[in-house]
């Protein structure tokens, strides 16, 4: 992780940030003969009248002579819907926003259009580093060998895992900046659970806790958003290829068991987290040191009491670096079922929602960066971020989430949940991989 240079103002910063999303390709001009083309999902609807998506809508339709329809379907429904398109061989959607999950499954069975063999070369290397994260765009949803989606005008860095924390606590409790051991490379779970446990105490001497070392998604609130980023963050990886046939190797060499034990004691043990976890008042007032939140939601934990520092979180026993992993991905899709020509359909698309839009994106984001240490942590977040696995959406069901909540709350040892959730979960992927 590099630190920004002495003396750069956060504005400058933002300048060198803006740099890294310089877009080349320029799509071409298709005519659909006066179609109407639906764009479906859970964030698609028509933009406000007189926005600058609105004016990129209406130019878009004369020049690519074609109608717009966004349809919203829930993420609920998105599997099904999509599949009975496919299955029926009806073409009513021809972009849809899926999930990883859904993504994984409809590209598995066919009824998804491979992209990569649409679009250039160059599109793929062009988009924005906020696209791209560690690995690449197209990199982090090859399933079987090819890429199915394109992005929408956000990137996957916005469920990135972050630390927002109270340096006023810290410095009364006499505690180090997460700033210098982040950059000494110390900031490690070890360390955060003993940071949490001082930080925890009954400041009014009524004999409860008044005051918690965390909070946020973490451990137990939102566990799909939060586990899956502090489990990357010991190496472990969900999925190994042996012989054709992907594998669950969820706690190989323990490192699963040895995530988890720790998370549990500083819940279920050290009594260090804030029951009420999902509580931004609680941060804001002081009563919390450390807020755990994906990056979506560092905004929500600014206010008027102090100075916020954000944070990447620590490193577990057998990770030499900070990971930054999101747990699912979002992207747009073009089903089998459509009538349209795909590469026309993603031309069009990018000529509404040009992928340098993420600049917007970014730039309302690093707000909640309140000093330069602040933004560069975000900065990182925002270019360094990587998938926990193409097939995390297995995870995402009481199949492995309450397991793994009896062992965080002490009801389970941490071989225990595993045993518990491996077979299923493997079954999960041979279902979903038709292996």
């Amino acid at each position: 992780m590099r630190r920004l240079t002495l003396g750069m103002s956060i504005a400058a910063a933002l300048l060198v940030v803006m740099s890294l999303t310089a877009w080349a390709y320029e799509p071409a001009v298709h005519d659909f003969g006066g179609r109407t083309v639906v764009f479906a999902g859970h964030n698609q609807g028509m933009p406000p009248v007189g926005s600058p998506a609105w004016d990129r809508l209406q130019e878009a339709q004369e020049r690519f002579n074609v109608k717009v329809e966004f349809r919203f379907i829930s993420q609920e429904e998105v599997l099904a819907q999509a599949l009975t398109a496919v299955v029926a061989g009806d073409p009513t959607y021809d972009l849809i926003q899926v999930r990883s999950a859904d993504y994984v499954a409809l590209a598995t069975q066919g009824a998804l259009i491979p992209l990569d063999e649409v679009m250039p070369q160059e599109y793929w290397e062009s988009l924005p580093a906020p696209h791209q994260g560690r690995f690449g765009f197209k990199e982090a949803r090859m399933i079987g060998g090819h890429t199915y989606g394109v992005p929408l005008p956000f990137g996957d860095y916005i469920g990135v895992s972050l630390i927002a924390w109270n340096p006023r606590l810290f410095a009364n409790a006499g505690l180090a900046s997460l700033y210098d051991l982040t950059y000494s490379g110390e900031w490690t779970w070890d360390v955060a659970r003993e940071y949490a446990a001082k930080l925890t105490a009954d400041t009014n001497g009524d004999g409860v806790a008044d005051r918690w070392g965390f909070a946020g998604m973490f451990p137990t609130h939102s566990m799909h958003n939060t586990l899956l980023p502090v489990l990357a963050t010991n190496n472990v990886e969900l999925t190994k290829e042996v012989d054709g046939r992907v594998v669950l190797s969820l706690d190989e060499n323990g490192k699963t068991s040895t995530m988890i034990d720790i998370i549990r004691k500083i819940g279920a043990e050290d009594r260090s987290v804030r029951p009420d976890a999902w509580n931004f008042d609680a941060f804001t007032n002081g009563q919390v040191g450390m807020f755990v939140a994906p990056l979506w939601a560092m905004e929500s934990t600014k206010n008027e009491n102090f100075l916020q520092g954000i944070s990447l979180l620590p490193k577990g026993p057998e990770a030499t670096d900070y990971t930054m992993a999101v747990p699912g991905l979002n992207q747009m899709v073009v089903p089998a079922s459509t009538d349209e020509d795909p590469r026309a359909l993603i031309d069009l698309w990018t000529a509404i929602y040009p992928p340098e839009l993420i600049d917007e994106d970014v730039e309302a984001r690093m707000t909640a960066a309140e000093d330069e240490d602040g933004f560069m942590t975000m900065y990182t977040a925002f270019t360094e971020f990587s998938l926990f696995s193409p097939y995390a959406g297995v995870l995402n069901g009481p199949n492995f989430y309450d397991p793994m909540q009896d062992v965080i709350d002490g009801k389970l040892s941490p071989a225990e949940g595993i045993a518990q959730v491996a077979p299923l979960i493997q079954a999960a992927i041979d279902d979903l991989l038709k292996q």
